[in-house]
């Protein structure tokens, strides 16, 4: 009869829990971690290593704070682990190098933000119409747009006599809407009355909602803007 092999087991507990275990508790047990003392709540690779523990590119510098991952082998990198050659290189030719740009290939002779980035590649609002031809900047998420990237249906109008500029009933205080390429606001009373007092311009709004202006221009003798477009068919 052959001798059984028997193993303690505590023995079998130590085995186990040694192939299970997470001693930097990343998601990857440490048979597979080649960093096994990963930083808390740093996100890891299937390697167990974070970025504040690797050095792609070899250049002394961490890939957390690598503003320049491709450092060539044989160039010193700064700080930031930028060589000079990264430093001087700006391949769009616009002010500002490519590791600091965010925007590639911006187009010639577009002034650009400090992350490289100009009108044209850049959507501030996120309404799907780049800022260089966004007339409505700030719209809110989830409303349509239209090719100005002001919302649509356009609540603002001009008027059958081509001079006044209305707004439908519908139309909210605070709505934009362009007519021949000009943004134009609907406005409340108070609002028209701060603007105005603030020697605000004037010559953009739609007034269709206001009911009273009487002493609107009180004391205001400098007041020189051009109003014919104001819509008064409600004013008393």
């Amino acid at each position: 009869m052959k001798p059984v092999l028997r193993i303690p087991i505590t023995l079998l507990i130590f085995i186990f829990s040694s192939c299970i275990n997470d001693s930097d508790g990343d998601g990857v047990i440490d048979n597979n971690d080649l960093c096994p003392n990963t930083p808390s709540q740093e996100i890891v690779g299937n390697t167990g290593c974070s970025l504040s523990q690797t050095d792609t590119d070899g250049d002394g510098v961490t890939d957390d704070v690598d503003l320049c991952p491709n450092t060539a082998t044989n160039e010193s990198a700064d700080g930031n682990g930028c060589s000079l050659a990264q430093i001087e290189t700006d391949n769009d030719n616009d002010g500002i190098p490519d590791y600091l740009d965010l925007c590639a290939d911006t187009p010639n002779g577009e002034t650009v933000t400090v992350n490289g980035c100009g009108l044209s590649q850049v959507d501030t609002d996120s309404d799907g119409v780049s800022d260089d031809k966004d007339l409505c900047q700030g719209t809110p998420s989830g409303i349509a747009v239209d090719e100005y990237g002001c919302p649509t249906p356009n609540p603002i109008f001009l008027d059958d006599n081509g001079i006044t500029i209305k707004c439908y009933d519908w139309g909210e205080v605070g709505g934009l809407g362009v007519v021949g390429g000009v943004v134009y606001t609907i406005v409340s009373e108070a609002q028209l009355r701060e603007m105005i007092s603030s020697g605000k311009d004037v010559t953009k709004v739609c007034t269709s909602k206001i009911v009273d202006m009487s002493s609107l221009f009180s004391n205001e003798v400098s007041f020189n803007q051009a109003i014919s477009s104001w819509d008064v068919s409600k004013v008393t």
